[in-house]
């Protein structure tokens, strides 16, 4: 990989690198990638997120390396948006099912690759230099499947707000049913695994899967969230999105650590609530998610700023974050907010990068009438026993002191 100087003006960044898929002559398959990571900057790159694209004219692009938000990346590029490999810090090697690729070489198939590395640089050093990427496995032997991903969840804007000095506050993203009905065949996909993505105050994540009004599954849950220990997380036997199917994202943030407003954003002491969901047979989809209207959420908290506004498009996201810092965080109105999550109107995203396609969704309330299964205990909990027993209650806490032991050893063991 090319090295790179990495931006020392904010601790976030986001640096693009733009290559030429492999000159190959006919159809190919990955099967397989893996993170190659400069062994002095580990602390500092976070994730490398492959994205790919089509372009007639793909030269002009080739060798372009600037960061991606910044206003260099050309709006071509910007649009190349296609995720092909996703790696974070506590993974390592990805291999597809057995009877999965991801196509490359063919007529219509990517030609252009962009590397998006998010480097996380606390300390503003100025004195990095890195040549991180991912190495791509491919085989001229086609597997029975092309392999798909689409990002979910919530979008990744202001819109999406955390009160500070909350324990528990959620985010809820949602892929509408009409989004699936539309983009998946009547005989549906398998999913294969997921990877869910928040920053440094999510705790917890859950994907819950709907069919109709029941949930039928869920596509991945982290009950102990931790921003710097994430993999993908497969399943074995895959599970059967259908079309019709909703999909809910619940992003659960501990804010007590902050004395101001979190938003949603790219920096990583913002926020997201997002996750790559990965399928086959591939489909025409690249994002299905969802936002809460600024407007509705104003609203819900009486806010002043909303004199002589009557909706979002009269509202500017500058004008909205102006509100939300001015007000005066208590519990109350943290509680206000929150219901605001699930009270308000949804905008919805379903559209594909590849061909532009996009599934028109009206803006609509949450879906409350969804009936939500109870979530599963946890696996090491004390069992309850008689107070007065106390050879009973000397069983329980040797019992529990073993299971916590035990899942110290496995997480020492896959470190």
């Amino acid at each position: 990989m090319p090295a790179i100087l990495v931006p020392s003006t904010e601790r976030t960044v986001y640096f693009c690198q733009v290559f030429r898929m492999p000159n190959i002559t006919r159809r190919h398959h990955i099967i397989k990638y893996s993170p190659v990571v400069q062994k002095e900057n580990a602390g500092v790159v976070h994730h490398i997120v492959a994205y790919g694209c089509y372009n007639k004219n793909p030269d002009q692009f080739i060798g372009l390396s600037v960061p991606c938000f910044d206003g260099g990346m050309p709006m071509d590029m910007q649009m190349c948006r296609y995720p092909m490999a996703v790696w974070a810090v506590g993974g390592g090697d990805f291999y597809f099912p057995d009877n999965v690729g991801f196509g490359i070489g063919g007529p219509r198939d990517a030609n252009i690759l962009i590397l998006e590395t998010h480097y996380d640089n606390p300390e503003m050093r100025s004195d990095i230099i890195d040549s991180s990427g991912l190495q791509l496995w491919y085989t001229p032997e086609l597997r029975q499947y092309d392999a798909g991903v689409f990002i979910f969840g919530n979008d990744v804007t202001p819109q999406q707000v955390i009160p500070p000095g909350t324990s528990q506050f959620t985010i809820t993203g949602v892929c509408h049913s009409n989004c699936t009905a539309e983009a998946v065949p009547a005989e549906g996909v398998n999913v294969f695994g997921t990877l869910l993505h928040a920053h440094l105050i999510g705790r917890e994540i859950r994907v819950r899967q709907f069919r109709g009004d029941k949930q039928v599954s869920d596509f991945g849950r982290d009950n102990q969230y931790d921003f710097n220990y994430q993999q993908i997380r497969l399943f074995d036997p895959p599970r059967k999105m259908m079309p019709g199917d909703t999909i809910i994202t619940e992003c659960i943030y501990d804010s007590t650590s902050r004395k101001a407003v979190t938003f949603g954003g790219l920096a990583t002491t913002e926020e997201m609530c997002v996750g790559w969901l990965l399928y086959y047979p591939k489909v025409d989809l690249s994002f299905c998610s969802s936002d809460v209207d600024r407007y509705d959420q104003l609203k819900a908290l009486n806010s002043p700023h909303l004199d002589g506004i009557t909706s979002s498009k009269q509202l500017s996201f500058e004008n909205f974050t102006n509100a939300i810092n001015s007000m005066t965080w208590s519990p109350a109105l943290t509680e206000i907010l929150q219901m605001a999550q699930t009270h308000s109107n949804l905008s919805y995203q379903c559209f594909s990068v590849e061909t532009g396609k996009n599934i028109a969704i009206r803006t609509s309330p949450y879906p409350l009438s969804l009936k939500f299964a109870a979530d599963p205990q946890p696996y090491c909990s004390p069992a309850k026993t008689d107070a007065t027993n106390t050879s009973a209650k000397l069983f329980n806490i040797k019992l529990f002191t073993l299971c916590m032991s035990l899942i110290a050893f496995a997480t020492a063991l896959f470190k």
